[in-house]
């Protein structure tokens, strides 16, 4: 996950997050103190009590594949990994999140997520379905939310790097997602985001939306 914060004139970007699959034992990861960061506007309070999560992998013991740097994590739509409570990005919150996925027979489900554990719920989440990305930032999925999916669906069975942006703008058409370095089409799904989506949650890599929308396939450098 990378965020980019807007400068005088230029705009500034790091690396906030850094997760890799390349150890046998665990994953590397790196976490500015920018993966935590999110903007408020005036009279907006910061999450209270904010949670710690381990690092871990869920659903059992993880399994590693080569992948196209490295080594990957399989993600058979049991097991994920938990990435701790990082990348907390709000709706004022410039942000980029990308990863290479190889995707099983398209049967999807979420690849990155920092949301609430049940299916169509708070926070911001990159998903695969049936065959579309798609890309929710969300307090309440049906009235209270942004959607938008790439028109063509995504191509299984082989590495693909896939990456979505958000400018910050709380409108749909700031959200902009790219197939192997290049901005694909997209389609607007809802557009009616009032609110910020930030939650006490992980960052959770191939899991998000309950049990059952867990990720098939194969992911690696998040």
């Amino acid at each position: 996950a990378q965020q980019v914060r807007p400068t005088a004139g230029a705009r500034e970007e790091h690396l906030a997050v850094h997760v890799a699959f390349d150890s046998p034992t665990k994953p590397l990861l790196v976490a500015t103190p920018a993966a935590a960061a999110t903007r408020l506007r005036p009279g907006e309070t910061p999450l209270v009590d904010r949670k710690d999560f381990p690092e871990q992998f869920i659903g059992g013991d993880p399994e590693f594949v080569p992948g196209p740097v490295g080594q990957a994590l399989r993600a058979d739509g049991q097991r994920f990994f938990q990435a701790g409570n990082i990348a907390g990005y709000g709706f004022y919150d410039p942000f980029t999140a990308a990863c290479w996925i190889q995707p099983q027979d398209l049967r999807g489900g979420t690849i990155l997520s920092k949301m609430i554990v049940s299916p169509e719920a708070t926070g911001w989440y990159f998903t695969l379905n049936k065959g579309q990305l798609q890309v929710h930032l969300a307090l309440r999925y049906l009235d209270d939310a942004m959607r938008i999916e790439t028109v063509q669906p995504l191509a299984a069975d082989r590495w693909q790097h896939v990456m979505f942006t958000y400018d910050g703008s709380r409108g749909a058409s700031g959200i902009k997602i790219l197939v192997d370095g290049k901005a694909v089409p997209t389609r607007i799904l809802l557009d009616e985001l009032n609110q910020n989506f930030t939650t006490n949650e992980p960052l959770r890599i191939g899991g998000g939306g309950g049990p059952d929308g867990r990720f098939h396939g194969l992911i690696d450098e998040v």
